[in-house]
């Protein structure tokens, strides 16, 4: 679980946009179905409708992931943590 007691420090949805490395990382795609879009760690957004190929992962070294404490990469393409989870 992302939000709630499992993790020591929660971000807001704000928190998470304005950490947001994801539109840096060379695999991101910019996409017509969800533009504004990026912070795909965060489960209300997922992974992306349209990136489809891993270019290289940036995932490592943002912050949202260190503050967060998630454990996978590549959530444009392979979902949030809660769906990389499943």
């Amino acid at each position: 679980m992302i939000f709630g007691k499992k993790i020591n420090e929660p971000l807001s949805k704000e928190e998470f946009l304005s950490l947001c490395i994801c539109q840096t990382c060379p695999t991101y795609v910019e996409c017509e179905q969800t533009p504004a879009v990026k912070a795909f760690c965060h489960p209300t957004f997922g992974k992306s409708a349209c990136i489809t190929q891993q270019k290289g992962c940036l995932c490592g070294s943002c912050r949202v992931k260190q503050k967060m404490k998630l454990k996978h990469f590549y959530f444009c393409v392979l979902g949030s943590e809660e769906q990389q989870e499943k």
